[in-house]
């Protein structure tokens, strides 16, 4: 009996050492996109976010201009809306994206995820609540771990209408993520200048860091458009790691 026991030890010892483990898919970058789904954003314009992410996924010349900029040609993208402290949600979980259809693949996603149009009932939003985008990075910071995937850069690009007014500190929570390995924190603030210098001195961090502003919700897809691409074209350029 003990000879069996030891046999039967052996065995899953020697399986144990001898079944490979699943590597991570190495991509250029892990980028979260973090959408604001505070109580000032109402359902339309919740909706021109939605919309502006969904229109630039479905765009070929996304994946085949700037997201093949990376030595690997592959990125691994995820959505979050954000509100209040206590309130994140991951609409899109982390997704590789290597060609055209599996990029416009994500932006149906982002669809899908919250299909209601701006003629809905505000509550037909994820949440509402107050801003806390020092907690909406806390929120995101998890998500880098245990992805199934390995990035060169791990950037955060975050879009918003409003200063902090509840949770967690801002700057704070920018700083831990930089210590926690996050390189670049890029962000798309939508309001006035003030609202922008905000972003830029509280949200803004890391090599090649910038914020791309919209003056207001019309005028946010350009501003996705132009965030969303300049920070692809910088993945093979700002301090990529090894």
């Amino acid at each position: 009996m003990k000879f069996l026991q030891w046999a039967v030890a052996a065995s899953v010892g020697w399986l144990a050492m001898t079944t490979p483990v699943q590597a991570a898919t190495p991509v250029d970058m892990e980028l979260a996109l973090l959408v604001d789904a505070s109580r000032s954003v109402n359902a339309e314009k919740f909706v021109m976010q939605r919309d502006g992410y969904v229109h630039l996924f479905s765009d070929d010349k996304l994946f085949m201009e700037f997201m093949r900029e990376g030595g690997l040609k592959k990125v691994a993208v995820t959505l979050i809306y954000w509100s209040s402290p206590k309130k994140g949600h991951v609409a899109v979980d982390w997704s590789v994206i290597d060609s055209a259809d599996s990029a416009r693949v994500f932006g149906q996603a982002v669809k899908a995820a919250v299909p209601f149009n701006a003629k809905l009932e505000p509550g037909a939003k994820p949440f509402d609540g107050t801003t806390a985008p020092g907690s909406a990075l806390s929120f995101a910071l998890p998500r880098f771990k245990d992805t199934g995937v390995t990035g060169k850069r791990q950037v955060i690009l975050i879009s918003g209408d409003g200063i902090e007014n509840d949770g967690l500190s801002t700057p704070k929570m920018r700083d831990e993520a930089l210590l926690q390995g996050i390189d670049a924190i890029n962000t798309v603030p939508v309001g006035s200048v003030g609202l922008k210098n905000w972003y830029t001195q509280n949200l803004q961090a890391g090599a090649g860091a910038f914020t791309v502003a919209a003056s207001d919700f019309p005028n946010l897809g350009a501003a996705l458009e132009a965030a969303l691409k300049r920070t692809l074209v910088g993945q093979a350029a700002a301090g990529a790691k090894p």
